[in-house]
């Protein structure tokens, strides 16, 4: 969550200077302020696994996304994530399985001083609690590097007073690369028309550190909810939600001493959906004085065929405004049904059709298969 680090950016200029900002925010991660944080989406809910293993699965096939973000690109200290995921429902085990590679590039413009990459393996289980209510369970555990090219650097005995010598720095750095393994959880609880999850990661809390000192990754926990609002057929008792919908959202997150609400809805006119959403915490002030207020999203989005293509822009509200030219964002996800034999699978084996509603998705009702075992004379 990248909102912890605006006060120190509005010091900077994207000049030289940069550099060292970004070191800065490199090594000031020993410090209760400002330690390492996480990359954060706009659109969360078309990279869902990273919001909460519990999604894994979530549509009852298979699924593949892809996202870009590029924050903050008026600003030299920018923020590049790249993330790939696929994952998919296995009927027979009532399970979801994925997996995702994420890339962060902190300083892009600058060829990339700090860079971290993760592979995460993601795993869920469906419960079924009645004819209206489901809960689902996840799991996800990480394998992460870190690598800090110091050669981006220019550490003061570069420097005498004609400006930087061009000479190599004597300064002796613990290591360029930090390997971890990390770990998160989930639970999504829904009915056909509603969700609600909680999930928390880095639950290990790995310890991130060039130095060989301690630079723990706080726990981030997130809380989110949603529910989808039919705007037609009530009068004839037959609400349509395949057709115009309306879905506020909500997500609440902390890290460290950071935390973050997002407040918005996504308006669904087959087949454009437009969203629109508030991010920050106007009610907190940062250090007693500044208001905790980050930026307003808007999205436009297309589906078909089980393709979904969305574009999101974030409208800076905050001390960078001018600066850094908000933030851009691209989504495109492909839902597509694995070949399930379903005559001899889901029927027989009692399997309970249960996809948890999503602000991109048409309504599907909840549709329960249980079957009486025969009883053996």
């Amino acid at each position: 969550m990248r909102y912890s680090y605006i006060q120190l950016l509005t010091d900077f200029k994207p000049t030289f200077g940069i550099l060292f900002l970004i070191l800065a925010l490199c090594f000031m991660a020993n410090t209760k302020p400002a330690r390492a944080q996480d990359p954060q989406f706009s659109q969360f809910y078309a990279n869902p696994l990273y919001l909460n293993p519990a999604f894994t699965g979530a549509t009852g096939d298979a699924r593949v996304t892809l996202n870009y973000r590029n924050q903050w690109p008026g600003l030299d200290a920018n923020f590049v994530t790249y993330a790939a995921s696929y994952d998919q429902y296995v009927r027979k085990f009532r399970s979801g399985i994925g997996i995702q590679f994420k890339n962060d590039q902190q300083g892009a413009k600058v060829n990339t001083p700090l860079m971290s990459s993760d592979l995460t393996l993601y795993y869920s289980y469906l419960i079924p609690v009645n004819d209206t209510w489901a809960i689902q369970a996840g799991l996800a555990p990480t394998y992460g590097v870190r690598n800090l090219n110091y050669n981006k650097f220019l550490f003061g005995d570069q420097i005498d007073d004609n400006g930087p010598t061009g000479n190599p720095s004597m300064e002796d750095f613990a290591k360029e690369n930090v390997h971890y393994f990390d770990f998160a959880a989930g639970v999504l609880i829904f009915t056909e028309s509603l969700w609600m999850g909680f999930s928390a990661h880095h639950m290990n809390e790995p310890n991130l550190s060039f130095t060989g000192g301690e630079d723990k990754l706080p726990i981030k926990g997130s809380f989110h909810a949603g529910v989808t609002i039919p705007l037609t057929g009530w009068m004839t008792g037959k609400p349509d939600y395949n057709n115009k919908t309306i879905t506020p959202t909500v997500l609440y997150k902390f890290q460290g001493k950071s935390d973050q609400l997002s407040v918005g809805a996504y308006f669904n006119y087959n087949p454009i959906v437009i969203g629109a959403w508030y991010r920050g915490l106007p009610l907190k002030r940062y250090e007693t004085t500044l208001m905790n207020q980050d930026a307003f999203a808007l999205l436009v989005g297309l589906k078909h065929n089980g393709f979904q293509f969305g574009y999101s822009y974030d409208v800076t509200i905050n001390d960078l405004f001018r600066a850094s030219a908000g933030s851009h964002e691209i989504s495109l996800v492909y839902n597509f049904t694995v070949n399930f034999d379903h005559a001899k699978g889901p029927r027989k084996s009692g399997y309970p059709r249960v996809t948890c509603p999503s602000p991109w998705r048409n309504y599907e009702r909840l549709r329960y298969r249980h079957v009486k075992k025969r009883r053996v004379k």
